[in-house]
């Protein structure tokens, strides 16, 4: 394994959005740039994780915390409002 690449929902579709990477993974943040017709991404997110405002956490810290693999979390982000209600269908995706 040389890699983590994270796909998160914590929203009920819209584009993917890439928003936070290990220190060591400058070379897949370029891959990404690369393979995605058009590459979106925030630095806002990674500041949310680490201020402790949003009590949760993505799959990414398992491989970066306890596996030191390089890793990066994309997320989709759009309608939060109905992530995980009765409004969250397959139609939104």
């Amino acid at each position: 394994l040389r890699a983590a690449l994270v796909l998160e929902a914590m929203g009920s579709g819209g584009r993917e959005m890439f928003v936070r990477s290990t220190p060591n993974a400058a070379w897949l943040s370029r891959v990404y740039e690369e393979s995605v017709h058009v590459p979106r991404a925030t630095v806002i997110a990674d500041e949310i994780f680490r201020s402790g405002v949003f009590p949760g956490e993505t799959d990414l810290f398992v491989f970066r915390d306890h596996g030191g693999l390089p890793g990066i979390d994309v997320l989709f982000v759009e309608d939060g409002y109905a992530y995980h209600s009765l409004q969250d269908t397959a139609s939104r995706i």
